[in-house]
């Protein structure tokens, strides 16, 4: 990376931070896409606009798992097409990433909810969230 013209806009290369920051969204990526295309576009999303998708409904995906009470608010009912259209890996990975989502998953499951319910409820709220974001990305 010397001092070519194209130097300036080159990606930095990723540090550890960087490269932990980027294990940390793995299934948010996949998630992100996987919405946009059971939204019917044929399009796929560059990395930049996937991760600015991403870093809009974060705030909101987080705020899903705060407590119980916020989780059956926040996520009502819903079909196993979501949870159907989710690999099992996302949901473990998410557990470990998120201790207020493993936090509310732990008293809810199965003391008021099903698994399946969960994830269902769970992956209907996120996908919502997130097709907000790429309808006001479109917009």
């Amino acid at each position: 990376m010397g001092a070519s013209p194209s130097a300036g806009t080159e990606l930095p290369s990723l540090d550890a931070a960087g490269r932990a920051r980027l294990r940390r969204i793995e299934p948010w990526t996949e998630i992100v896409r996987k919405v946009q295309r059971m939204g019917g576009s044929q399009e796929e999303l560059g990395e930049e606009e996937v991760l600015r998708v991403f870093a809009a409904a974060e705030p909101g995906i987080q705020a899903l798992a705060e407590s119980p009470g916020e989780f059956m608010k926040n996520c009502p009912p819903a079909g196993p097409e979501n949870s159907a259209a989710v690999l099992p890996s996302w949901a473990e990975t998410l557990l470990e990433q998120q201790p207020g989502l493993k936090e509310t998953r732990f008293r809810l499951v199965p003391a008021k909810l099903r698994e399946e319910d969960f994830w269902d409820r769970y992956f209907a709220a996120v996908f919502h969230i997130i097709q907000l974001e790429l309808q006001e990305s479109a917009g």
